[in-house]
């Protein structure tokens, strides 16, 4: 009775292999649905709801933000939620310096925004001195 069990569990799961591999072999890349940013939190907010997971949460804005970055960058060049998506990473994990090399270029220039730019620069010079 067993072997019997365990035979229909690989033949399920040889079958759900097959079915996801056909699955992927046919995507061509166009299907992927944009996520859209309606709202981005103030962290004093959203810190207690996070559980003392903010540099987690932190790491993951930050993948979303570089990825929200890299679509606009190929596309229309029209950036409005990264001043907030930088600002929120900076706030909530201030040890990560990747996202304050990224404010110091990226802001001025191409979000045309210099002013937060150098507003969480200061926070991050004053944050660590």
């Amino acid at each position: 009775m067993t072997r019997i069990v365990v035979y229909v569990l690989l033949a399920t799961v040889a079958m759900g292999i097959f079915f996801f591999q056909n699955q992927l072999s046919g995507y061509d890349g166009h299907k992927i649905r944009e996520d859209r940013i309606t709202i981005i939190p103030k962290d004093e907010r959203i810190k207690a709801g996070l559980l003392g997971f903010e540099t987690t949460f932190s790491h993951i804005l930050w993948i979303k933000t570089v990825l929200y970055f890299g679509n606009h960058y190929s596309t229309d060049k029209n950036y409005p939620w990264m001043v907030k998506m930088v600002d929120l990473v900076t706030r909530l994990n201030p040890q990560f310096y990747p996202a304050y090399e990224f404010a110091g270029v990226i802001l001025p220039e191409l979000c045309n925004n210099p002013d937060a730019a150098r507003v969480i620069l200061e926070r991050g010079l004053f944050l660590h001195w």
